[in-house]
């Protein structure tokens, strides 16, 4: 988790991605409290300014949305 908040962008992605990949040993708890955090907390970067980088993250987006059914939290971050 640490990693998300780096400030290299492209390690911040990568731990997002890596996240991603291993989303479902986490509880529902650990989601709601350690990941979507981290996640929204990228959303708000100001740097994201790059398009390479903007697109790389659009795609992780989708599996973060589609990972968050499995604990209902697909509609709690509709936002």
């Amino acid at each position: 988790m640490d990693f998300v908040n780096d400030e290299d962008l492209l390690i911040q992605i990568d731990a997002i991605e890596a996240i991603i990949q291993i989303l479902d040993v986490y509880t529902e708890e650990e989601v709601d409290q350690e990941v979507m955090p981290c996640i929204l907390n990228f959303l708000d970067t100001d740097s994201q300014v790059q398009i390479e980088t903007t697109q790389r993250f659009a795609k992780l987006l989708g599996k973060v949305v589609d990972s968050l059914k499995q604990f209902g939290f697909h509609l709690k971050y509709k936002k």
